[in-house]
């Protein structure tokens, strides 16, 4: 088993003195900071406008059928 450092054990001695830096970048938080700004937020953003776009899409369809009906005097069964 590794022994503990003194190094390892680094505490801020005086109230207002700032935490080592080792405990606000933990390797985890920020894989984590880096996979969300890199991969989840631009797949959310894309999804977001795929969205939209089907949205716009069905929407002019719709009113692409009711010209037509209109034109025709046709309506659905």
């Amino acid at each position: 088993m590794r022994e503990v450092a003194a190094s390892d054990l680094q505490v801020a001695d005086a109230p207002g003195e700032d935490p080592p830096l080792k405990t606000i970048l933990d390797p985890v938080i920020l894989r984590f900071a880096v996979l969300a700004y890199l991969v989840i937020l631009p797949v959310g953003h894309l999804v977001a406008r795929l969205l939209i776009l089907l949205h716009l899409l069905v929407r002019l369809d719709l009113e692409a059928s009711s010209a037509h009906y209109s034109q025709t005097g046709l309506g659905p069964a």
